[in-house]
């Protein structure tokens, strides 16, 4: 009896493993592969032609200007000696503000002589100082002019302190320049060379300003 139970137990393992090593595989169906590399690339390509484009807008809203010339009559023969160079452009007119420095005085005095007067007292002490003699500020006391405002007002606390009524004024000198524009790019090589070129011969200088449509 007991024989029989272990046949019956030794068919049931050998079915058992038989089934087991027989079973159907499962198959997986692979993921279409993306190369997202690619669209990466194509990204990169857009980003570079846009700023590409962009510097090439920025570089083209640029033109070269010579100058400065003091008269309308000098920027004029310059223009017609580079029209006959190739190089078309236009006279420019501008407006400046030249030499802004800060002016340090004692203001006017109702006569020569206490202007006069204050100036022995100021060069006793060893302060440098002069009168202005002519113009709206005639009869002031000068102590000096500085492009620098930390320094005038450095001074004229100085002299407050010591007990004088002292201003500071910033002062300029108006200037009208004339320059030529060309219709030349600083890119454009050949033409740009020529733009140059004419700076250097007539001893004026060379600088980019915005085109005019």
């Amino acid at each position: 009896m007991r024989i029989i139970f272990f046949l019956l137990l030794m068919l049931n393992v050998i079915y058992f493993s038989f089934a087991w090593f027989n079973r159907p595989v499962a198959t997986l169906e692979a993921e279409p592969f993306v190369q997202q590399g690619l669209e990466l690339k194509v990204l990169g390509e857009r980003d570079a032609s846009s700023k590409e484009e962009a510097l090439a807008t920025r570089r083209s809203s640029y033109c070269l200007a010579i100058g400065p010339w003091d008269t309308a009559q000098a920027a004029e023969r310059s223009l017609a000696l580079n029209n006959e160079m190739g190089l078309s452009g236009r006279i420019e007119r501008l407006s400046l503000r030249k030499n802004q420095l800060h002016w340090v005085y004692l203001p006017a005095f109702d006569s020569r002589q206490e202007a006069t007067d204050r100036l022995r007292e100021l060069h006793f002490k060893g302060v440098d100082s002069f009168i202005v003699t002519e113009g709206e500020d005639e009869n002031a006391v000068s102590l000096g002019y500085f492009s620098n405002k930390e320094s005038a007002i450095g001074l004229q606390t100085k002299m407050i302190n010591a007990g004088y009524r002292v201003e500071v004024r910033e002062t300029w000198k108006d200037v009208v320049e004339y320059w030529l524009v060309f219709n030349v790019a600083p890119h454009e090589l050949n033409k740009s060379e020529k733009v140059y070129s004419s700076a250097e011969l007539e001893g004026v200088s060379v600088m980019q300003v915005t085109c005019k449509n």
